[in-house]
C-alpha cells in the first residue's frame, strides 16, 4: 500500500508588544472639536458631546486621519467615558468602523468602561446613537489598547473538510522572561485570521487546511503545559502527540505568553494528510 503523502506547513508570528497604551483619540474634553463631527440630534459644540432627542438618530464621529495613534488590528481597546444628564431611552454604540463587532455603551450616569476587539482594519471611531425620547452627555472619552497584552497563536481545523492534522513542534522567543501556556479546545477563533501567511515547507503548491489566528480571539481551552521562558531565551515544545482528526471542525491549539512588554515569535509546525 502507497504512504500516504504528507503536507509539512508553519506559521510564525512576530508582534512587538507595548507595555503603555497609547492614546487613540484626540480632543478627549471636547474643549475643541475641530477632529469630531456630530450628526442629527448630536451636538458637540458645548465642550461636551450631547444627545437630545429630536430625530431619534445621531452619530459622533473622530475620522481616522485624526487619530493620535494607529489601532491595531484584532486586538483589544477600551474606551472610557462619563455618561451625565441621562433621561429617556436613549441608546449608544460603538460602531464597527473600528469594532469587530458592535460595541453598546453603559448608558448609566457617572464614569463608565466599555471593551471590544478590533475589526481587522480599523477605520473611523463612531458613536451611533438612537433614541424615542430623552437625552445623554457625553464627555472625558478615551481609547486606548487594553494595558500589557501577552502573544497569542492559534491552529485550528475549518468548519468542515479538514485533514487530519499532526503536530510537530513549537518554537517561542520572547526578549524578556514570560510564561509560556501551550492549551487546546478554546472556543473557535474567528479574529484575527492570518492562514494567508502559512508556509508551506514541503513545496507541493497545496494550501494548508487548518486556519492560523494570530492575536486571536480563541476562548479558554483546557490547559496542557506551562513553562517559563528567561529573557532572550528560546523554548522548544515537541507537539508529536497531539493530532486533529480529519473533519472535526473548529478544534484548536493555541499557544501564549503572558502580558509582556517587548518582542515575541511564536512559530507551529504540523503536518497534514
Amino acid at each position: 500500500m502507497a504512504n500516504r503523502i504528507e503536507q509539512k506547513f508553519s506559521f510564525h508570528k512576530s508582534t512587538d508588544l507595548i507595555g503603555t497604551p497609547a492614546e487613540v483619540l484626540t480632543e478627549l474634553d471636547f474643549a475643541t472639536h475641530a477632529n469630531w463631527n456630530a450628526t442629527d440630534d448630536v451636538d458637540d459644540t458645548g465642550t461636551n458631546a450631547t444627545h437630545t432627542h429630536s430625530a431619534g438618530v445621531g452619530t459622533l464621529t473622530q475620522e481616522l486621519a485624526d487619530f493620535a495613534a494607529v489601532m491595531v488590528g484584532g486586538a483589544r481597546y477600551i474606551f472610557s467615558y462619563t455618561v451625565s444628564s441621562f433621561s429617556g431611552d436613549v441608546t449608544c454604540e460603538i460602531t464597527t468602523g473600528v469594532a469587530n463587532l458592535a460595541a453598546p455603551l453603559t448608558m448609566v450616569n457617572g464614569a463608565q468602561t466599555t471593551t471590544f476587539t478590533s475589526k481587522a482594519v480599523p477605520g473611523d471611531f463612531v458613536l451611533d446613537f438612537v433614541s424615542s425620547s430623552g437625552a445623554v452627555t457625553l464627555d472625558d472619552v478615551s481609547l486606548k489598547r487594553v494595558d500589557q497584552v501577552g502573544a497569542l497563536v492559534t491552529i485550528q481545523q475549518p468548519a468542515s473538510g479538514a485533514k487530519q492534522v499532526n503536530f510537530v513542534s513549537a518554537r517561542i522567543f520572547c526578549e524578556v522572561a514570560t510564561v509560556v501556556t501551550l492549551s487546546i479546545g478554546g472556543t473557535a477563533a474567528t479574529a484575527l485570521d492570518e492562514s494567508a501567511a502559512i508556509r508551506d515547507l514541503t513545496q507541493r503548491s497545496q494550501a494548508a487546511l487548518a486556519e492560523a489566528y494570530g492575536d486571536s480571539d480563541v476562548g479558554a481551552g483546557s490547559v496542557v503545559s506551562i513553562h517559563d521562558v528567561a529573557a532572550l531565551g528560546v523554548l522548544v515544545l515537541d507537539l508529536s502527540g497531539h493530532v486533529f482528526d480529519g473533519g472535526t471542525g473548529a478544534t484548536n491549539l493555541t499557544i501564549s505568553t503572558d502580558d509582556v512588554t517587548g518582542f515575541v515569535r511564536i512559530t507551529i509546525v504540523w503536518e497534514e494528510q
